[in-house]
């Protein structure tokens, strides 16, 4: 025991003793303070509970020195009995307590406010206020905050009850009867949360235990998704405690809020740890910020990599007319605060329409255009035509499911971005999407896996789908998709020449239409492909015509490009001066093709109709298919590559080849090495070409096994 504590406790306590011990004959037991942590002791000094490591010792030693001081100026004191399970609740059922001065004597006869503090914890006699979050666009409730209160008779404000209960270690007990008393509220006002949702301040270190979590999972399980768990603590987690809880809120549709941005522990580093999926925006940012033109441009400044970033930007505190407008002008996605509606008992269902009125009007004044991000919700049939009315500018995915619903021929600025780490199925109807900006008509984000499924006639102009190295596409459905993508170095479905690609699989039923145009243009596919991600073509009629100084239809620019084709018709076009139809531009390739046809025209100068267009290796396997090649350039290889060593399969296919160039290749390398194998083949070659090899490699071997063979050289 600490021999300074153990001092203090003595001579404060030295001369009551006996009072001490004749006050409750229940325990007779008393508290010593150490420093490590606290100690309960019987009359004999036997110990009855250690709470050792607690953070509470400091604070202990502290009220023992008020009280020395007190004693000194000869204040009375006044002795109150508390039973240890109120400090501990782990020590319940054990027959100890403790004594607590109480130095002020006008509250000899009232409940001290610890008492206050354990009478509302044991009766439950919490009760909420309800503060409306609307939309910025509209006015309309989105969202409601529920904010505790006490009644009179308790007396104590939330910032009391969260002060106690840290002294007291119960925490965890207020976060338990929080959650419990509002999803029972929510689940009382089903029809008014139908398309609301609720916040719920939650402290991230006193989350509720596995246990305690499931029974409120098994009770309230389908109203998860219309409740927004908002952090309010500022103190530091682990990062594995932070990916629990992450994990566990994702696991259940729970969205999560991080309140007060841009002060104290709500920084950019804790930002990007949390990953919300909503950033409130402190109160002391928007406060007087019509008067402030530096507070609004850094204001402006959040916003904008909010937006950037996934974040929804809820503006919090609004208290007059002013900040409202610049909140919306500033491009706020939510507004919360006094002058929009205060907290009330029961549920608004509308705000002031004097208001609203004004919102509306705010947004029709804007001087500029802000950034405006639309949030579908979940299974929500999207109007793009609405939204364009409404002038939103961008569409944000982070729910599982959403259909974008639009007109037949009729475009819309709506560029869309998946958030990242969302796993979605997207399903497009007559959905005309043009990107104004260098950005993708869809953006997909990182770690995210996305299914897009075409009905009816739709589009993507300006820019196509960026897919990047940690996510994956699939690309499905009965109607048809186009793709028109022009830039310097731009590509239909995947990155740009320089840039890692994720897995790409197209398994429409309809037609895919990609047209790609600038210096380096690429159909299908991206610059590199480190992490070994495949282009699987199933199903669909695939047409991409790729117009440029370098074009590649389907593959890796710089290698390790592996493609599948199985059960489609593909058709590529390319005029360019250096072109690959399917494979890549230097590296390697693993090329499969079954149950396929593949068409393939070129003009240019170094054409490869499927293959490496220079010094490649690999694998290429081509069964039960048909290829036709019309390829005019210089030199040309139709199946193969040019001085590099590519094993090459041709099983009971039939290719029909035609070239015209200075020298031409049917299947194999003119130069290079590589093994040609062709068994019960049909091939019929035509070449006008100065220099020719129908068939083979001039370092490698070739063989054939039956099937059918003309060839025509300058005839």
């Amino acid at each position: 025991m600490d021999n300074t504590a153990n001092a203090l406790w003595r001579q404060l306590f030295g001369g009551v003793w006996e009072t001490l011990i004749e006050a409750d004959n229940r325990t007779g037991a008393f508290l010593i303070c150490e420093s490590d942590g606290l100690t309960l002791l019987d009359q004999n000094a036997m110990r009855i509970l250690d709470l050792t490591h607690t953070p509470d010792c400091e604070r202990m030693l502290n009220l023992l020195r008020i009280i020395e001081a007190n004693a000194k100026s000869g204040a009375p004191l006044h002795l109150h009995y508390l039973p240890v399970e109120k400090f501990c609740p782990d020590a319940k059922g054990c027959i100890a307590g403790f004594f607590r001065l109480d130095i002020d004597p006008e509250h000899t006869n009232a409940p001290d406010i610890s008492e206050k503090f354990f009478m509302l914890l044991e009766q439950n006699l919490f009760f909420y206020h309800y503060q409306p979050i609307v939309d910025a666009r509209t006015g309309d409730i989105v969202a409601y905050e529920s904010l505790m209160r006490t009644d009179q008779n308790i007396g104590l404000t939330p910032l009391q009850i969260l002060d106690i209960a840290t002294d007291f270690n119960r925490l965890y007990d207020v976060e338990k009867a929080t959650m419990r008393n509002n999803f029972a509220y929510l689940d009382e006002h089903r029809k008014v949360f139908k398309n609301r949702r609720l916040f719920i301040n939650s402290i991230p270190s006193h989350m509720l235990n596995e246990k305690d979590f499931r029974e409120i999972c098994e009770e309230f399980y389908d109203l998860f998704e219309q409740v927004v768990f908002e952090f309010t603590e500022q103190t530091e987690i682990t990062d594995d405690s932070l990916s629990y809880i992450r994990d566990r809120l994702t696991c259940n549709g729970i969205s999560l809020a991080i309140d007060d941005y841009g002060t104290g522990y709500s920084n950019t580093s804790n930002l990007l740890r949390y990953n919300p999926d909503i950033v409130k925006i402190d109160h002391s940012l928007i406060r007087a910020i019509d008067t402030n033109h530096k507070t609004q441009k850094v204001v402006s400044g959040i916003i904008d990599f909010l937006h950037k970033s996934g974040y929804i930007a809820l503006a919090e505190g609004v208290e007059t007319s002013s900040e409202l407008r610049i909140m919306i002008e500033l491009g706020a996605d939510l507004i919360q605060g006094y002058y929009v509606a205060r907290p009330t008992p029961v549920l608004l269902d509308r705000i002031p329409d004097a208001v609203r009125d004004e919102i509306l009007r705010f947004n029709l004044d804007a001087s500029s255009q802000a950034q405006r991000i639309y949030y579908p919700r979940q299974h929500e049939s999207v109007d793009l035509c609405k939204l364009a009315a409404d002038r939103y500018s961008d569409i944000m995915l982070d729910v599982s499911s959403v259909t974008l619903v639009g007109e037949k021929n009729l475009p819309f600025s709506l560029p869309v971005t998946v958030k990242d780490g969302t796993d979605c199925i997207i399903t497009l109807l007559d959905a005309d999407i043009v990107s104004p900006s260098s950005l993708a008509a869809l953006r997909i984000g990182d770690n995210c896996h996305v299914c897009l499924v075409c009905e009816g006639e739709n589009k993507f102009e300006q820019k196509g789908i960026f897919l990047p190295a940690s996510s994956s596409l699939r690309l499905e459905g009965d109607g048809n998709l186009t793709i028109f993508s022009e830039n310097r170095d731009c590509c239909g479905i995947g990155t740009d020449s320089m840039t890692d690609f994720g897995a790409i699989t197209v398994a429409l039923n309809g037609r895919l239409d990609i047209t790609a145009n600038g210096e380096k243009c690429i159909g299908i596919g991206g610059g590199r492909n480190t992490g070994n991600n495949p282009i699987r073509l199933q199903s669909g009629d695939i047409y991409i015509n790729c117009n440029g100084a370098n074009s590649l239809a389907v593959g890796s620019y710089t290698g390790n490009s592996m493609i599948v084709i199985k059960d489609c018709v593909l058709h590529t076009h390319m005029l360019s001066a250096n072109s690959v139809g399917l494979g890549a531009f230097s590296g390697s390739v693993d090329i499969l093709m079954e149950d396929f046809r593949f068409e393939c025209a070129a003009s240019g100068s170094n054409l490869i109709a499927v293959g490496g267009l220079e010094e490649c290796s690999g694998h290429i396997l081509i069964s039960r298919g048909k290829i036709g090649t019309t390829l005019k350039g210089k030199q040309i290889t139709c199946i193969g590559t040019a001085n590099g060593h590519i094993d090459t399969e041709f099983l009971c296919a039939k290719a029909v080849l035609y070239c015209e160039g200075n020298s031409a290749c049917g299947i194999g390398d003119m130069t290079g090495g590589g093994n040609v194998s062709i068994t019960n083949s049909e091939l019929i070659l035509t070449f006008l070409s100065a220099a020719s090899r129908s068939f083979g490699t001039q370092q490698g071997k070739l063989t054939i096994i039956g099937g059918m063979r003309t060839v025509h050289i300058n005839e």
